[in-house]
Formats: C-alpha cells, structure tokens, sequence
C-alpha cells in the first residue's frame, strides 16, 4: 500500500523554512548554500505578509553576499532592507495611530485606553484560534534561544486526519477540535515550555532542560493523552490521534533542532501516524 501523500505546504511556509535552512547553513559557515537558499526564499516572504521574516531574510542574506565577496549586492540588499523596514514602520505606526484615534473617541479614558493598547500586543503573541502561543512570539523566541546555554526537546505535533474534521463537521468544529487539542498539549507541560501554534493543525513545543529520553516521554505522554480524550464531546464521531516528530540538543540550535523535528514529524506520518519518531539528537559542536 503506498503511503498517503503529504499536502504541500503553503508558499509562506515554504519561504519561512527556506530561511531557516539558510540561517542553519550561515551558522555552519556554509555561505554559498546559505546565499542560494536565500534567492529562493526572499521572493517568497516578499509575496507574504510576514515583515518580521523577510527583514531577517534580507539582512542574512546581505552577510552572505559579503561573505562571498559580493559587496556590490550586499549594498543592494542593505537599501533593500531600509527601504522594507522603513515603509514597515510606516504602515505599522499609520495602523497603530488609527487604532488608537478611534479608541480614544469611543472610551475617552487614559486608563482604559492603556489596558487595550497592552491587550493588543499581547494578542500578536498569541494565536487567536487556540490561544497558543503564535508564530510571531515563535520567531522571536527562537531569536532569543539562539544565546541560550540551555539543552531541550523540540516536539512537533500534527493531528492525524485533521482535514476530514473540517470536511464532515465544518470549521466552526474544527476551530474548537483545534482549541482543544492545544489545551491537553499546554495541560501536559510546566510553563516554562511554551505551546505554540506552528501552522495549520501543527503545534510546536520548546521543553527547557529536557534531554531525549524525557522529551520523548513527555512526547509520548500528550500522545496517550489525545488518543484517550474524549473527542465525541465536541461532536459525535470525532476520534482523534496525534503523530510527534521529537529532536532534542542545545536550544542555540533551537531552528536545527525545528528542522529535524520536522523531518521525524514526516517519518511519524509515513510510518501509519499516532506514533512518536525522534530525529537525531544534537548535543555536540562548536
């Protein structure tokens, strides 16, 4: 029988994990892979609404230019990146002060004034659907673990079959299958392990001071915990399974150890889903 085929990802994603790539590559100081996956991945950011992604993409990839020597197309993409991060703030300030303006004219009070403004850079951290952690907060927490001593597991969780939710009960249903689902991962973990929403019906946990042996335990503990819930409560016919993609290592290698996450997600599923695979642990290097 062959194995079911995976759904492509959206081009954002594509583009996301293609800077990923190449900021593992730049980390190893393989350059010229680093510049050809860049090429590949700016077009694809510049298409998305994901700012944040593409200044990093520029800037990463003006390094590799000079890196390569190639001063002249560093100096592009350093305009380049001023005149994105520029027009950026622009639109960002323009919106802000749009907010602002109207909420002033409906609650005319400081005070309340300053409690949605807190509100609303807190809702960019989370995701609205779920309440998880959102893949903004993601990219910057991975920024931040990149000068982190820590070691830690990276768990990816997929839902198994998630589409056929959505196809026989309707989103609405499957926005509260999504909720739920992220609820028992976040139940299952201390508050120093973040539940993020990676994408789609993908969750992503970073489990501070974990090795493999307790990543994959925890791993295999929110897996039971899914398989055993009781799904039929949302709507009845509704049995769900979960398949974990697990690497474990040092959390400055926090966009490596997402990769093989990945990739041991993707073997989970080839493999018949509602199972645990862990991907190479990476505990060693410079």
């Amino acid at each position: 029988m062959q194995p079911p085929r995976s759904t492509p990802a959206a081009p954002d994603l594509v583009a996301w994990h293609l800077l990923v790539r190449a900021t593992n590559a730049r980390r190893h100081g393989d350059e010229r892979t680093a510049l050809d996956l860049l090429e590949l991945a700016v077009p694809g950011l510049e298409a998305s609404s994901d700012n944040h992604c593409l200044v990093r993409a520029i800037d990463e990839r003006a390094k590799a230019r000079a890196a390569l020597g190639s001063l002249e197309g560093a100096y592009a993409d350093a305009q380049h990146l001023a005149g994105v991060v520029r027009a950026w703030q622009v639109d960002q300030v323009g919106w802000l002060a749009g907010q602002v303006t109207r909420r002033a004219e409906l609650e005319r009070t400081t005070s309340v004034l300053r409690d949605k403004a807190e509100q609303l850079t807190a809702d960019l951290d989370h995701d609205v659907t779920t309440g998880c952690r959102s893949r903004r907060w993601l990219e910057s927490h991975l920024m931040e673990l990149e000068h982190s001593s820590d070691v830690g597991a990276v768990l990816m969780f997929d839902i198994d079959l998630f589409k056929g939710v959505n196809d026989t009960y309707g989103h609405s249903i499957g926005d509260e299958v999504l909720a739920r689902f992220g609820a028992l991962i976040a139940a299952a973990v201390t508050t120093s392990h973040e539940v993020a929403r990676f994408g789609g019906e993908e969750f992503l946990v970073i489990a501070v001071d974990h090795g493999c042996d307790s990543g994959e335990a925890l791993a295999e503990q929110i897996r039971l915990n899914i398989a055993e819930h009781d799904w039929g409560s949302i709507a009845p016919g509704i049995d769900l399974t979960t398949s974990v993609g697990l690497a474990c290592g040092r959390l400055a290698e926090a966009r490596g150890l997402l990769i093989s996450a990945d990739e041991a997600l993707l073997e989970a599923k080839r493999l018949g889903r509602n199972r645990t695979v862990a991907g190479p642990a990476y505990l060693d290097g410079p």
